[in-house]
């Protein structure tokens, strides 16, 4: 069943094109890798399913409906890019941090009842964070607290997690202990997961489809999840490498 439909999306920012007859389609509980060069639209793909931009042309769906018409997106949950630089001094402990993510179905001035801080609870036990719900969020490493801000995004039950490049900044064994997580709320808690990564090689076991963006378009000879350099290398424009490091590698200029 098609929880998204993307239909000729187009997006400028002022006079440049950065997305052109876009039109996609991802069906409810897939897992799904938006790889491709820096500059080649992920971000802001991924930010107009979000909501976060609205199309120059085109629609986005969900069930059918457009997501312009649709107020409450507590369905939805996005956890940005480079959301591990967090300033480090904020006041604020990893649980007040997660709690955040209830504010758009209770309201900002809402005081949390008991159930409420269950949730919190229950989601910062799903990312293994529970030990660290009194730690100050300044004190976290980078996969520690991106693991939080996963935890963020799912106490509010979303259906949809959206992630831009969710591994950048933090350390491998981080980065496979993310992946492990995100690939349990996929198959465990049915979540439909939608990733911007340049990490082809660690997620190809993972993820059920990859879409490669190219100039602003998806490039079709390319969804597919084994894919080899020759491929990779059409869609990055260059050749590419593997750079292993303990258990995957990330696509780079040979």
């Amino acid at each position: 069943m098609n929880l998204i439909e993307l239909k000729n999306v187009n997006f400028s920012y002022d006079s440049k094109k950065v997305l052109s007859n876009v039109s996609l389609k991802i069906n409810k509980g897939e897992f799904i890798a938006i790889i491709g060069p820096n500059g080649s639209g992920k971000s802001t793909l991924i930010n107009i399913m979000v909501g976060n931009l609205i199309p120059t042309s085109g629609e986005v769906l969900y069930d059918g409906v457009n997501l312009q018409n649709i107020k409450n997106r507590s369905f939805i949950s996005y956890v940005p890019q480079k959301s591990y630089s967090f300033n480090a001094s904020f006041p604020a402990s990893v649980e007040e941090v997660v709690s955040m993510g209830l504010y758009a179905k209770k309201g900002l001035f809402k005081r949390l009842s008991k159930k409420d801080w269950e949730e919190v609870y229950e989601a910062l036990k799903i990312v293994d964070m529970l030990d660290y719900k009194q730690s100050l969020i300044g004190k976290l490493s980078g996969g520690q607290l991106q693991r939080v801000f996963i935890a963020r995004s799912l106490v509010a039950k979303p259906e949809i997690l959206f992630l831009d490049e969710p591994t950048a900044g933090i350390d491998a064994k981080s980065e496979k202990a993310l992946y492990a997580i995100l690939e349990k709320l996929n198959k465990e808690k049915g979540i439909t997961i939608v990733m911007v990564t340049h990490d082809v090689w660690a997620i190809t076991n993972k993820v059920t489809r990859i879409i490669c963006m190219s100039e602003g378009k998806i490039n079709e000879k390319c969804e597919a999840v084994d894919l080899t350099a020759g491929e990779l290398a059409e869609v990055y424009g260059y050749p590419v490498k593997i750079a292993k490091h303990h258990h995957n590698g990330s696509v780079n200029n040979d």
